[in-house]
């Protein structure tokens, strides 16, 4: 059996190397290519953006060719007049033959630039003073004495219409918009006047469902907006984003009404059809940490015109078996930032350190605090047996606690920036429902920052502390131990702890682990890790182990698959041993 194991942990290396080592190689195909020559980069790559769209391949006739090289004068003024340069000239055409295909050189005479000579602009309307527009610097893309570079203009004008946008301001259009270029003289004068109209507010929200199947005080709760408020079309972006993230709903449409101009106001339309309202699913998985695992799990979207939900899950892996149910109420008045939730659980660990079973009845309350923070207050009544060697005890926990969140990131998905922080607080006392009393704070911290174009530096770190009135009555679900896929790599699942007098590892009190990680893309799916891990759990001494490892990274469309293999540093009796999870960084 060992033969065999040694043989698959050689195997995912010869594996991971493969992975790490495999270039991808294409050979250019021959290819009708224009080179470009006397003027600046920027200048030249937008000539070659024009001339590409002649279509042009290695078997077009001379006479084809010819035309071609007529057009190409014109192309290239019009390539180089966004950039103010309205004389441009070309100074000489050569074709020739060149790598199995044609080859046309140009060498251009960019000329002298066009400078902005006079600017009119102006901001009518209701808006015109408004704090906001005011830090728009026209300066920074138009100004007297300087090369007229339209792209540079339209950054304005499209600055004008996103603030237009962002407050409110939904008839804000431009009422003059004419640029006069004179080549001759090498100028060109602008007028721009930008017309704000009235900033809208909310006339109301109108909501119709196709049958009625939800209490409209429930929906104008879960919509989230109040009379009076100012509007814009993001407003309707994130309606839209809650009620799909809701999961009530089949056809969802949330648009503006008709405006009323004369008081500046708009009311909301909102059309529902129900969605389904049971899903099922089924899944297979691996991780090193628990072996491989089926889920089964069950989802009733609305049991009631009150958006009451039901979930189950039954998990089944090598390690553990689970089983949880929860029933979740939302709040009347914002069911989509506070909600109540019961739960009832039962779990079967048996891995290398413990065995466990544990029963579980849990209500709570979560809060959403802006989209980054959140807030979920707890109390659960826990039953567990567990066995630690020959030493068998049973444990029963009133625990109330609070557990806050705080997540930033770019993309859940694959970020290049994220930052996740979590606190956990619990209490359990003998004088309530209770066999011993414990006092537990934890926190975890990951950050995901980016170097360089494409490299990221992840970093992660967890701390816990547990003051307790008799240890061995402490349920191993509330132990501390280390090692694993998300603790410290390079050691068997949970396989770092005090140990008792016999050699078997028992958990700890308290808990450090620390985690640096440096990740270089290869490609746009494909990257290699180094990484070096650290920490230990412990109870009275604490005691550093320490591996370090490199990795290969599949961006895959649910998330990185992670290959590592890690290598003990500190404990020359541990093996290295190959980590395998699937799953968004933060």
């Amino acid at each position: 059996m060992k033969s065999t194991i040694v043989l698959a942990k050689y195997s995912l290396i010869a594996w991971l190397l493969f992975m790490t080592l495999t270039v991808y190689a294409a050979e250019d195909e021959p290819a009708y290519r224009f080179i470009v020559s006397g003027v600046d980069k920027p200048l030249a790559d937008n000539i070659l953006i024009f001339l590409n769209n002649l279509t042009l391949s290695c078997d077009t006739s001379e006479s084809m060719r010819q035309a071609v090289k007529e057009k190409i004068p014109e192309q290239v003024q019009l390539a180089l007049q966004p950039f103010g340069y309205y004389q441009a000239t070309v100074d000489d055409i050569h074709i020739n033959a060149a790598n199995g295909c044609w080859q046309t050189e140009i060498k251009v005479t960019a000329g002298e630039p066009v400078v902005v000579r006079d600017i009119d602009f102006s901001v009518t309307g209701p808006g015109s003073e408004h704090p906001k527009i005011k830090n728009i610097k026209v300066s920074k893309y138009i100004e007297s004495g300087r090369v007229f570079v339209d792209p540079e203009y339209q950054q304005l004008k499209q600055q004008l219409r996103q603030w237009a946008n962002d407050y409110g301001f939904l008839d804000a259009d431009f009422s003059q918009q004419k640029v006069d270029v004179y080549p001759a003289q090498l100028a060109a004068d602008i007028k721009l006047t930008f017309d704000t109209g009235p900033r809208y507010r909310l006339d109301k929200v109108v909501i119709e469902q196709d049958p009625n199947f939800m209490r409209p005080r429930f929906l104008q709760g879960l919509v989230g907006l109040e009379t009076g408020q100012y509007l814009n079309n993001q407003t309707l972006i994130d309606v839209r984003k809650r009620l799909v993230g809701s999961q009530y709903f089949g056809n969802i449409s949330v648009t503006f009404g008709e405006k009323d101009k004369q008081t500046a106001t708009v009311p909301v339309l909102v059309k529902l059809t129900p969605g389904y309202r049971i899903d099922y699913s089924v899944g297979l998985g691996y991780t090193t940490d628990t072996g491989a695992r089926s889920t089964f799990e069950y989802q009733h979207h609305r049991l009631n015109d009150r958006g009451f939900q039901l979930s189950a899950k039954l998990q089944l892996a090598e390690v553990n078996n689970e089983f949880t149910a929860r029933m979740k109420f939302p709040s009347l008045s914002n069911p989509d930032e506070k909600w109540y939730q019961s739960e009832l659980g039962y779990r079967q660990e048996n891995n290398d350190v413990y065995e466990a079973d544990t029963t579980k009845i849990g209500l709570s309350q979560t809060r959403l605090q802006s989209d980054r923070w959140q807030n979920i207050n707890f109390i659960d009544v826990l039953q567990e047996d567990y066995i630690f060697g020959d030493k068998k005890g049973s444990t029963r926990l009133l625990v109330p606690g609070t557990a806050w969140t705080y997540q930033h990131v770019d993309d859940p998905l694959n970020p290049r920036f994220g930052f996740k922080a979590q606190m956990d607080f619990k209490l359990a006392t003998e004088s309530m429902f209770s066999d011993m009393s414990m006092v537990q704070i934890s926190g975890r911290v990951k950050t995901i920052l980016p170097i360089a174009d494409q490299d990221r530096l992840i970093m992660r770190a967890e701390i816990g502390t547990t003051a307790t009135s008799d240890f061995d009555q402490l349920p191993a679900s509330y132990r501390y131990f280390a090692g694993g896929d998300q603790s410290v790599r390079g050691f068997d699942y949970k396989n770092l702890s005090p140990l008792n007098d016999e050699g078997d590892s028992i958990g700890g009190k308290h808990l450090a682990v620390a985690s640096v990680e440096y990740e270089h893309r290869l490609y746009d799916s494909y990257a290699l890790a180094v990484f070096v891990d650290g920490g230990n759990a412990f109870t009275n001494d604490f005691k550093m182990a320490s591996s370090v490892g490199i990795g290969f990274r599949w961006f895959s469309p649910i998330g990185p698959l992670r290959v590592d293999l890690g290598v003990p540093v500190t404990e020359a009796d541990h093996d290295f041993r190959i980590h395998l999870s699937l799953g968004p960084d933060l």
